[in-house]
């Protein structure tokens, strides 16, 4: 082995334990960017599989109903490959016998015995259809309720019961997150089936003979908001509800969100790694050169090149990232498998897709190579600058420069044990900053993760305790159901009853348009309070609407503006549309919901627009009582459906739980950053002191003493780097929950006190840990060979 590569695998080595922390860091850094972005792209191949094994249509338009001929049209509109009507409609499943014996249902006509040309199901167990009296379940609905091949499903619409034998168990492309619309936050696995049923007796049941309800296209790719306009014009006169491209389709928007923030966390997380392994590699890479001055000195005088001096440290660099990278790219690509495992498992996905992205692995690679060379290339630099007769010498520049020579001479006034701890920290204004911006970085990860957390779960209590007095909501299949539930409630300890009314609506200024659900309180009612953005809880009152603060500051409104309020499939010959003022802004943190007075809200659009109209009340009970009132009610044809706080806090634990391994993984990633980062200043400092710290010993300090002085430096290092990390990491993480707001959600950026007392109680435990491991180093130490040492 020639003499350069012989030095650079020796200097590995002397690196020791400090190669190991920054192999941790890098391989760290790797192991989030790898894991994170496959885990992106796994579930997004997974994803895309299934719609294209299903078809999922490229640009969709939902209204009342229209004639079959709209589907000729569309398929008539340029750049369109193929275009399906369809019937659905929406009622209820009755479930006697089980835990909820009244649920949401979504009911779909199909053609019997072969699949639909758009929007169709992946069979994953039994077989399709082949005659009116068979029906395929939604399989997250089947698996949450219970349902098996065979059994029997009795479905409800207006009052007209149907049964039908289970002959099949699918995922379809348009559920994968079972989601009735896009006004809905919640998945609904348990509550909301979808029942694909013959297309004949679905005409026949639903009421809409020879009619369709939806139309749907396959497009030409990169057309597909160019033939929704055309679609939105044939189906115009129809009353459109609603019409999206597939990216806008309810269940695959609520993915991509899921989606992005892997996209993000992939990039924002291994940034701090990648930043702190590089800054402490160059801070140990600079002590080796300065160790090494006469070294190079002598292999200058030998003949070597600079050039061959700069190349030596930088392939050091790329050798101690290299080292970090390969074990990062291998756990980063099984945390992605593992990860995207665990979101099919909660989804019940027939398929997963888990290849190697050779992409994403070289790319991790490459970032790391490129913080260990980026990292090297300024002590390479002054390596080979040295010129050979000063470094033979081994004369060195002042080292302390001359800021931290003037803050080493004051320390010269203070007692010997804050004296020696503050001269390690002056002492090296490199090392110093290295270990701020490491565990700063540190901080600013656990100060974000537990962000996340407090944002998310605030945003959950506001909109299940703070601002939800009820434990029931009741919908009603006609509008003169609220008498019956109001009695069934008091008879059986209900507190309050109190009637509402919705209804999907366009809210439009000079600034734009937005879709939100109206719905309509009594005035004085208590069972919302929804707080306003001005401060206190809003009351309703007739002729005025209170908007999400969402969607109020995307239209621009302010209180006492005129909006006007048009219901989403009025037409021209069905126009039904009203002009009302903005009474105030709801402070919300979640949901596109906005509310008027019950009667005003009825007389103007509910009414007109029923059966389309919503009709429901919200039932104050004990908890206690909850169950008892829920089946009174489940059991009567007055009743579509019955929605608990306890369902909803369910369904939303559910969404939670993958919430909540992240969380744990990126906290511990966190601690495990400022661990790393004071692990390896512990190092570099103990053997940079070795002839002070063996001096005190042998004037009778004890180890625990002199080991006391290198903790006490530690803790001063740890709190300039909270002192930096804390105000970044507040702003890290106002920036990190603002790229989560959307349409339907906008959390708050809170941070109660005990976020910065457990952020500053963990750094200090990462700070007694290594003042231990230098303890257990300082009672091993050799004083005569120690006072011996040149630093």
């Amino acid at each position: 082995m020639s003499m350069f590569w012989r030095k650079l695998w020796a200097d590995s080595r002397a690196l020791a334990r400090q190669t190991i922390a920054l192999n941790v860091l890098i391989g760290l850094g790797v192991l989030l960017f790898v894991g994170l972005q496959e885990a992106y792209q796994n579930l997004t191949g997974t994803y895309n599989r299934i719609y294209e094994m299903g078809r999922l249509a490229d640009a969709s338009a939902l209204f009342d109903v229209g004639p079959e001929s709209l589907a000729h049209k569309a398929a008539t509109v340029p750049r369109v490959t193929a275009a399906m009507g369809r019937v659905v409609r929406d009622g209820a499943i009755i479930q006697r016998g089980r835990k909820r014996e009244r649920v949401m249902a979504r009911f779909v006509g199909v053609p019997r015995g072969s699949p639909p040309p758009i929007n169709d199901v992946l069979i994953i167990e039994g077989r399709r259809i082949a005659n009116g009296r068979e029906a395929v379940l939604e399989q997250q609905f089947a698996r949450e309720n219970g349902y098996r091949l065979g059994d029997r499903v009795k479905c409800l619409y207006k009052l007209s019961e149907r049964e039908f034998t289970v002959v099949g168990l699918a995922v379809s492309p348009e559920y994968i997150y079972p989601v009735p619309s896009k006004y809905e936050l919640w998945v609904m696995p348990g509550t909301f089936g979808v029942v694909f049923i013959d297309e004949d007796q679905a005409r026949d049941w639903l009421g809409v003979g020879r009619g369709i309800t939806e139309l749907h296209c396959l497009t030409e790719r990169g057309f597909e908001a160019e033939v929704l306009a055309k679609l939105q014009g044939i189906a115009h006169a129809y009353g459109v509800d609603t019409a999206f491209v597939q990216d806008d389709q309810p269940s695959k928007r609520l993915l991509s969100l899921d989606q992005q923030g892997f996209a993000q966390m992939s990039i924002f997380f291994p940034v701090l790694f990648l930043g702190a392994a590089g800054l402490s590699l160059y801070g140990a890479l600079s002590r080796i050169v300065r160790l090494q001055i006469t070294v190079i000195g002598t292999l200058r005088a030998s003949g070597f090149a600079r050039g061959s001096i700069m190349l030596q440290y930088v392939l050091q660099g790329g050798l101690v990232a290299g080292l970090g990278a390969l074990p990062g790219v291998a756990l980063g690509h099984w945390m992605g498998a593992w990860m995207t495992g665990m979101y099919a498992d909660v989804l019940k996905l027939p398929l997963r897709l888990t290849p190697l992205h050779w992409d994403t692995l070289l790319t991790g690679v490459a970032l790391a190579l490129g913080t260990g060379l980026a990292a090297a290339w300024l002590p390479a630099r002054s390596a080979a600058r040295l010129a050979p007769a000063v470094a033979m010498r081994g004369d060195m520049e002042h080292p302390h420069g001359r800021v931290g020579g003037l803050l080493v001479g004051w320390t010269e006034w203070l007692r010997i044990m804050y004296r020696i701890p503050l001269r390690g920290v002056f002492r090296k204004a490199s090392r110093t900053i290295i270990a701020m911006a490491g565990i700063a970085g540190g901080v600013c990860i656990i100060i974000t993760t537990f962000g996340m957390y407090v944002s998310t779960m605030d945003a959950i209590d506001e909109y299940l305790t703070r601002s939800r007095k009820y434990e029931i909501d009741v919908a009603f299949n006609h509008p003169d159901g609220f008498p019956f539930a109001r009695a069934a409630s008091h008879a059986l300890g209900g507190r309050a009853a109190s009637p509402t009314a919705s209804v999907p609506v366009r809210v439009t200024t000079s600034w734009g348009v937005g879709d939100v659900t109206l719905t309509g309180l009594q005035r004085g009612q208590t069972m919302l309070r929804q707080h306003a953005l001005s401060g206190g809880t809003f009351d309703v009152r007739p002729g005025a609407i209170w908007l999400p603060k969402q969607l109020a500051r995307r239209l621009h409104v302010e209180t006492g503006d005129p909006v006007r309020v048009e219901w989403v499939r009025s037409t021209r010959r069905n126009p039904l549309r009203t002009t009302m003022q903005v009474a105030g802004v709801v402070d919300v943190s979640m949901g596109a919901t906005a509310y008027g007075e019950i009667g005003d809200v009825r007389r103007s659009l509910v009414d007109a627009a029923y059966p389309h109209g919503g009709y429901g009340a919200s039932i104050a009970c004990d908890p206690s009582r909850t169950e008892a009132i829920r089946h009174c009610l489940e059991r009567s044809d007055d009743v579509a459906f019955v929605s608990t706080t306890s369902d909803v806090r369910r369904q939303i634990d559910q969404q939670m739980g993958l919430m909540f391994v992240f969380i744990g993984i990126l906290l511990s990633f966190g601690m495990i950053l400022a661990g790393a980062v004071l692990r390896g200043i512990s190092v570099v400092s103990l053997p940079e002191r070795t002839r002070e710290l063996a001096a005190l010993r042998s004037l009778g300090f004890t180890a625990r003493a002199t080991a006391g002085l290198a903790a006490l430096e530690l803790a001063l290092l740890a709190a300039l780097g909270l002192i930096v990390g804390m105000p970044l990491g507040v702003k890290l993480n106002d920036l990190f929950m603002a790229s989560y707001t959307t349409e339907t959600m906008s959390f708050r950026s809170i941070l109660p006190w005990w976020v910065f007392a457990a952020t500053v109680l963990i750094v200090y435990a990462l700070v007694a840990y290594s003042a231990y491991r230098a303890k257990r180093q300082l009672s091993r130490m050799d004083l005569a060979q120690a006072t011996k040492a040149r630093e």
